[in-house]
């Protein structure tokens, strides 16, 4: 249904912290655009926006008040609910209560807790705070549909929360392939770009992309990057995009003796470049609901090594576009799989799969589905009223 078949809509996109070097969060401007190229009303719902407001876009800044993630979220929930009249569709991209669409963009917090099997971990105010509020998603007294890129992750919300099937709606991934394309288009030199980084071009180069640095593991590319073989003829680096607080990195590689190769460029708008010329990217992740880096690296033929954890290493393994590590994670089995990427015969196999791959699956659809859903949504909002 479009906007003109069924009226312009009112429509509340809810987010705690809108920054934009975030995953989910250009995923949020990207489908907020969308809608409002469809001629609907749209309003962001915050308690946090960093960077310019957007064309067309109204942003309303909640009061949120909290010493901790876990307060400030339930603060954010009690607090959306006081402008829930004024849209007809209230579509969260973080947990509260009273949602009509959910964009299930972060695993299951439950289970991610019942899996470290501490009981006292399950008694603690964060935890109480956070299954709070993904029971009143997610149960079934709930009536949130919800939205799932990592369509592995349903399972595991069934099992703790009882969910019904019909209240799922499996999206396909969003890659912006357009983005990738028009970076594309005018790469700089490989030694040129290697230097304005400040590392020497003889070096490999090894990439991570993403912010929040712990979770997604920058800790175990470094401790990896370190014990690589001495013998192997050739030095690697390693540089990671993206925000976070990379202080506790940087101690960490001058520790271990490799700070010279071990760069933090902060978010970037070329990453295809970093994708271009790099041997490999690296996403050992503790937590990764998908892992959008993981698909752009292979839409652009770089191959991968991803821990298993993360909801498009499924995607790896199907296209054979790299080497997946198992979970819970290993240390000694990622040094070897590290090792193994940057050195197989198999390489230039790998490099050919990830674009062949993306020819054949739907790699880029999800605003368009998320759009279509919405106006869906509404339009069954509208024929209760």
């Amino acid at each position: 249904m479009s906007a003109a078949e069924g009226g312009q809509g009112r429509i509340g996109l809810a987010i705690g912290r809108w920054f934009p070097a975030g995953g989910k969060q250009r995923s949020f401007l990207r489908i907020a655009r969308e809608l409002l190229h469809r001629g609907h009303q749209v309003t962001a719902y915050v308690a946090r926006w960093e960077g310019p407001e957007i064309d067309g876009l109204r942003v309303v800044r909640l009061d949120c008040r909290g010493a901790s993630n876990h307060a400030r979220q339930l603060s954010f929930s009690r607090e959306l609910a006081g402008h829930r009249n004024e849209v007809d569709l209230m579509v969260g991209f973080d947990l509260a209560e009273g949602l009509d669409l959910y964009y299930a963009g972060d695993p299951c917090f439950v289970a991610r807790y019942r899996a470290e099997k501490s009981v006292f971990r399950r008694l603690t105010p964060r935890f109480r705070g956070f299954a709070r509020l993904e029971r009143a998603v997610f149960s079934p007294e709930s009536f949130t549909e919800i939205m799932l890129i990592a369509h592995g992750e349903k399972d595991r919300f069934q099992a703790e929360h009882g969910t019904e099937d019909e209240r799922f709606h499996l999206l396909p991934p969003g890659i912006d392939l357009a983005r990738l394309e028009a970076q594309g288009r005018a790469l700089p030199a490989r030694d040129d770009f290697i230097r304005s980084l400040g590392l020497d071009p003889a070096d490999g180069l090894i990439v991570m992309v993403g912010s929040s640095f712990r979770t997604k593991g920058v800790d175990r590319a470094i401790e990896s990057l370190a014990v690589l073989p001495r013998s192997l003829g050739r030095y690697f680096s390693l540089a990671v995009v993206g925000e976070g607080d990379r202080h506790p990195f940087e101690i960490l590689a001058r520790r271990l003796g490799i700070a010279a190769r071990v760069v933090f460029t902060g978010p970037r708008d070329d990453v295809r470049s970093f994708y271009a010329h790099a041997e490999l990217l690296v996403h050992p992740a503790r937590v990764e609901n998908t892992g959008t880096s993981i698909l752009e690296a292979m839409c652009c033929g770089l191959p991968v090594l991803v821990t298993e954890n993360c909801g498009f290493a499924q995607h790896v393994l199907r296209a054979g576009a790299g080497l997946v590590a198992p979970h819970p994670f290993d240390k000694r089995i990622f040094d070897r799989l590290l090792l193994e990427a940057l050195f197989s015969p198999r390489r230039g196999d790998w490099a050919a799969a990830g674009p062949a791959h993306a020819r054949r699956e739907d790699l880029g659809g999800l605003i368009v589905a998320v759009a279509d859903l919405v106006e869906q949504q509404l339009a069954q909002a509208r024929s209760r009223a």
